[in-house]
């Protein structure tokens, strides 16, 4: 086995060069580290903040997590994890297997792509096999084609791909986005249940569409478009074989014909998503207190752990046999693993408030979007049951039930904790727990 070390700042520059398998991840030592189970087949070089590894072997290497990696080649599998800044990944001969990283561009994958948390835009050129991302933090692009299957789930920006074999797609769209997807097999698509979003399909084989309002099946080979809510993303589909366009939630039952006290039971449903909404304000404002307090606990914790953790080290140096010198640069090399560890759970922590924030927001942006909904289908009864008055009174129109709400993302491990302290410590009720938790699900009207 041969090992290699070389020291680096926070941010280096990495370049690797592998004739075999790679397991590339980070860490947070100031180091780039490379080792092989072979003799001779190792090299580092290093040139200001650029190193390059060179190795003609199975290789492991390890660099800080905020180094900027460059993938020459990789001749054989590739598995990467726990990076945080840029990856760029020219040529993969295997099978490429990524868990954490920053922006991330790809030119060549001749195997199949797996992906996990990206913090940034996704950019691939093309991929042999089968792609599987989900948790795309950015823009998801693909600029030539995805030979095999493509798989995307949860991606927060732009989405465009084209893939020789099937797709299937989850997408919750953002307002102002853009999704094209082409698939030379068949298009699965499921979106949020209620997305936002105005639909394009131009196919060539068949398209069922099974959304609530919009169901419809289309066997000619015409393009068709509709919308749902009020159309704020764009997303276009083909495909070469059929094309299925729902919801992974629950549809509503069949609405039938309007009844003419239904515009009253949709006015009655329009105020309780009026009244829950302002509850909802007043309990969010208080999760997000209690979530804050808790983070700040957290921290100071580590921070005493930490210290606690140094004194103990200074104690134990001095009874070394290093010198002063020596012992004060380990203590030091120390001090700043226990910062960049710090560092890296505030992160962390920082990243959970911005999730827990954003979930709030959209659970509140959902309920309003259905109170609208619940209005605008007041007017429409309003505008279409004076009429069916005036022709008379021998119809029977029946009443149909009301819709219940779909219910949205499940709550969080985090924050059904949060909740349960909250109610613990006596800040809030047992039904205002029930209140927020049902409100989080989607579950409030």
């Amino acid at each position: 086995m041969e090992k290699q070390y070389v020291t680096t700042s926070e941010t280096p520059k990495v370049e690797l060069e592998i004739h075999g398998n790679l397991r590339l991840k980070g860490w947070d030592e100031l180091q780039v580290g490379a080792k092989t189970d072979t003799e001779n087949n190792l090299s580092i070089e290093q040139q200001d903040e650029t190193i390059r590894v060179r190795s003609l072997s199975d290789s492991k290497v390890s660099v800080p997590r905020q180094a900027s990696v460059l993938i020459v080649v990789v001749d054989g599998e590739a598995t990467i994890k726990g990076l945080e800044g840029e990856l760029t990944i020219q040529d993969a001969k295997g099978n490429l297997t990524l868990h954490g990283s920053g922006p991330t561009t790809i030119q060549k994958v001749y195997g199949n792509l797996t992906v996990k948390n990206v913090a940034g835009d996704f950019k691939i050129t093309s991929i042999n096999g089968n792609a599987t991302l989900r948790d795309i933090q950015g823009d998801f692009s693909v600029s030539e084609a995805v030979n095999g299957n493509l798989t995307l789930n949860d991606v927060s920006g732009n989405a465009s791909a084209k893939a020789g074999g099937n797709i299937t797609v989850s997408l919750d769209p953002a307002p102002g986005e853009q999704y094209d997807l082409s698939a030379g097999g068949n298009l699965f698509c499921n979106l949020s249940a209620d997305a936002s979003v105005a639909v394009h399909v131009n196919h060539v084989g068949n398209v069922t569409v099974t959304i609530p309002g919009a169901e419809r099946i289309q066997t000619d080979n015409e393009p068709f478009d509709f919308t749902l809510g009020d159309g704020d993303a764009k997303l276009t589909l083909s495909a070469d074989g059929n094309v299925f366009i729902g919801t992974q939630t629950p549809g509503w039952d069949t609405m039938g014909q309007f009844g003419f006290d239904f515009g009253k039971q949709f006015e009655g449903f329009g105020q309780q998503f009026e009244g829950m909404g302002k509850q909802f304000e007043d309990m969010a404002e208080s999760i997000g207190d209690q979530f804050s307090q808790q983070i700040e606990s957290q921290m100071e914790m580590i921070s005493a752990q930490i210290e606690a953790q140094l004194s103990g080290l200074t104690a134990h140096l001095g009874a070394t046999n290093l010198s002063a010198e020596q012992q004060a640069r380990v203590a030091e090399r120390a001090r700043q693993a226990g910062e960049r560890a710090n560092e890296r759970v505030q992160e962390k922590m920082r990243r959970a408030q911005e999730k827990l924030d954003r979930k709030i927001a959209e659970a509140q942006r959902r309920t309003e979007q259905r109170a609208r909904e619940a209005e605008r289908r007041t007017h429409i009864h309003e505008r279409h049951g004076g009429v069916r008055e005036q022709r008379g009174a021998h119809f029977n129109w029946p009443t149909p039930p009301i819709p219940p709400a779909p219910p949205s993302d499940p709550v969080s491990d985090d924050e059904r904790m949060v909740i349960l302290r909250m109610l613990e410590q006596k800040k809030i009720s047992p039904e205002q727990a029930e209140q927020l938790l049902s409100a989080l699900e989607g579950k409030g009207a």
